[in-house]
């Protein structure tokens, strides 16, 4: 009992919404920390390759999942009128869909480009770069990759069993998104301070709500076309690297 009232209490200090704004706030500043820093030339690779997987994810996504959802509802035969509502909500379904989709393929071929960003955010924020061997960044990545394949799945799973809501559905799906799409960045520099698996999960839920507001911040952004999703995952590095390191780096200087 005592493990689920703290398991419950740790989840509902996610709705701190001082420290929510926090984390949006965070994101905000992480472009600016990008001009400070003159960081630009760091953002040019990973961003190609998230314009290059964007595109990519939502040509397939609007000509294969709304072409069959509408083949669908002509099959359902709906008055006109139900037709030109059904074909918005394939819109926002798909999007949905884009989200948790560009997570998982961000994980696999973008998050790996931003580490020269990354360690210049280290010398930035905290004074020196955190080390790790090649066999730690390998099985980092591994770990990184299987779980935002298993988030997506969940994600997945989130949608169908809220497709009844309709347009409420965004009330759900938008902080789960936004919780893992921040948590995928944060983890970036919590798994090269702390070691151990124990370790690097206290260390997240110290950051729960800022990591809900830095993630809201990096959905809005993808709604931006083009530009969101070039900028969206160095400007949500960035935000973490603040985050983080505005309690860690005391501690490591003193």
């Amino acid at each position: 009992m005592k493990l689920l009232r703290d398991r419950l209490l740790g989840w509902a200090s996610l709705f701190h919404l001082k420290r929510i704004v926090q984390g949006l706030q965070a994101f905000v500043h992480g472009w600016a920390t990008i001009r400070k820093r003159n960081l630009y030339s760091y953002v040019i690779l990973p961003g190609i390759l998230s314009l290059l997987t964007g595109t990519a994810l939502a040509v397939f996504l609007l000509v294969y999942f709304v072409n069959l959802f509408q083949e669908w509802l002509r099959e359902l035969g709906l008055p006109g009128w139900l037709d030109v509502l059904a074909a918005g909500f394939a819109f926002f379904t798909t999007f949905l869909v884009f989200i948790f989709s560009f997570r998982l393929l961000a994980a696999l071929w973008i998050v790996p480009f931003l580490g020269p960003m990354q360690e210049k955010l280290e010398e930035a924020f905290y004074g020196r770069r955190l080390t790790t061997t090649f066999a730690q960044d390998i099985v980092n990545a591994l770990r990184g990759f299987w779980a935002s394949l298993w988030q997506a799945l969940l994600s997945l799973f989130l949608l169908i069993t809220t497709i009844f809501l309709g347009p409420l559905q965004i009330l759900f799906i938008m902080p789960f998104e936004a919780y893992f799409n921040a948590r995928s960045l944060m983890i970036l520099f919590i798994e090269k301070e702390h070691k151990m698996h124990s370790e690097r999960k206290k260390k997240l839920r110290e950051f729960r709500p800022e990591m809900l507001g830095l993630g809201l911040g990096y959905v809005l952004c993808l709604f931006l076309p083009g530009a969101g999703v070039i900028l969206a995952p160095s400007i949500g590095l960035a935000g973490a690297a603040e985050i983080y390191f505005s309690r860690s780096a005391p501690d490591a200087r003193s």
